[in-house]
């Protein structure tokens, strides 16, 4: 949960520091306008919707200031409010070489805390069966004690006395108490076991699931990365260009820097959604159990 609420507020503040620079461009777009307007190229229609597109995105800042809050909040419930004081930095988080056979991710998630849990409580179970067990055998007991006796008051002598015991107990008339509680016993064990093996394959199907979504995760990022990012700045630019030379329209410019915009802010959701998946394996399965 923490590394979770951290990762939160790490990408809206990136989230944050894309809008403003973005913020820069639509400035120096709305300039551009301001200019064309000014010499008669264009219409007023392209200077409102540029000054309405900068209101948006202040709109869209405030929103963000108000996600930064919340999820600094929801971090401090957990390491308390000098949360307020941390700088944040991309972390670097190492996750084990998994596959997603289900043999193999259930042999590393037994010593889950979550199964140990539920191992304990089998320990215990099997000693209470052991315990009803002992129930039915018979209890001996041996006596045995020594008395020292006093001289006789004519001086003579008295025997001192030992005395020596022993003892059975037959449990004959319980035995049905006894059935009904070994039964009890027995079927708790079962119980327990069940939902152990439950769980386990519960943390199976989720730890498969996240390594999955890494896999896509990691394509997908490639794919913002090496080819949607460049191809938008790129459309941007050309867009911009065919603008000023009177060979489009305000509207495809003002189209392609939102393009952008919105794809910058993919590609950094997508970045932390990597982060995010890498945390919750990490929740599963610890690096250091399996160097």
């Amino acid at each position: 949960e923490v590394r979770l609420a951290y990762l939160e507020i790490l990408y809206w503040e990136q989230a944050q520091q894309t809008l403003a620079k973005n913020r820069r461009l639509f400035s120096h777009l709305l300039d551009v306008v301001q200019s064309q307007f000014s010499v008669g190229r264009n219409n007023q229609q392209d200077l409102i919707r540029a000054q309405l597109e900068l209101s948006k995105l202040d709109d869209r800042n405030t929103r963000i200031r108000q996600k930064i809050i919340e999820y600094r909040l929801m971090l401090a419930r957990w390491i308390g409010e000098q949360n307020k004081n941390v700088q944040l930095a991309t972390p670097s988080l190492k996750t084990p070489d998994l596959q997603t056979d289900a043999t193999d991710l259930a042999a590393r998630l037994i010593t889950h805390p979550a199964i140990r849990k539920f191992d304990a409580e089998l320990a215990i179970a099997r000693k209470e069966i052991e315990l009803v067990k002992q129930s039915y055998k018979a209890k001996w007991a041996l006596n045995v004690s020594y008395s020292y006796r006093q001289d006789m008051p004519n001086g003579n002598d008295r025997a001192d006395f030992l005395s020596a015991g022993v003892s059975v107990k037959m449990p004959l008339f319980s035995s049905t108490r006894q059935d009904k509680n070994h039964l009890y016993r027995v079927r708790n064990f079962s119980s327990i076991k069940n939902n152990r093996l439950n769980k386990l394959r519960e943390l199976v199907s989720a730890l498969q699931r996240e390594i999955n979504n890494q896999q896509q995760i990691e394509h997908r990022l490639t794919i913002y990365r090496d080819t949607l990012q460049p191809q938008t700045r790129q459309q941007s630019e050309a867009a911009l260009l065919a603008y000023q030379s009177d060979r489009s329209d305000f509207s495809d410019v003002m189209r392609a820097y939102i393009d952008e915009l919105n794809i910058a802010l993919d590609q950094r959701r997508i970045a932390i959604d990597a982060l995010k998946t890498k945390a919750k394996i990490l929740y599963f399965v610890s690096p250091s159990t399996h160097s």
